[in-house]
């Protein structure tokens, strides 16, 4: 259970637009507790609270599946991994492992704008389809290329 002096993330708020973020304060009968969910994505909060964007806590309102991804490699790489993870830049990638001197960009795929012809398609349960390799590919590489840009102009 969360202590009631640690900072929290989530909160009512009628305006946010991810359905994600509002299902997951819901109580769920079926889990042990049934506040699992919920609990979860505090504590993944807590351990990288210090790390995320100052947008952060907005941007989860709309975009649950980016943010969540982030509070979860953050999470795994500086605590069950025990590495020193920062985040220097908010305009450029996500993170910096100094222990291995790299830097980590968090790319969550999800549902892209209709009509861009580089955009992943929504998947359609029940039916089959092929897998949409060069959008994949074309949205992580196009990630690390903006941000390399970032990280460059940033130097000099």
């Amino acid at each position: 259970m969360l202590a009631q002096n640690k900072m929290k993330l989530l909160h009512y708020d009628s305006k946010a637009s991810d359905p994600y973020y509002h299902k997951v304060q819901e109580d769920y009968p079926d889990l042990d507790p049934p506040t699992l969910l919920r609990d979860h994505v505090e504590e993944l909060y807590q351990i990288c609270h210090d790390l995320v964007d100052e947008k952060f806590r907005s941007q989860i309102k709309s975009m649950f599946a980016s943010c969540y991804s982030e509070m979860y490699f953050c999470a795994a790489f500086k605590k069950r991994l025990g590495l020193d993870v920062t985040h220097p830049l908010d305009e450029g990638p996500d993170y910096y492992l100094k222990d291995i001197d790299c830097w980590a960009e968090v790319t969550t795929l999800s549902n892209g704008e209709k009509g861009n012809l580089n955009s992943i398609p929504q998947q359609e349960y029940g039916k089959a389809s092929d897998y949409p390799k060069n959008q994949i590919i074309l949205r992580i590489t196009n990630s690390f290329t903006e941000k390399k840009t970032v990280i460059i102009l940033k130097k000099d």
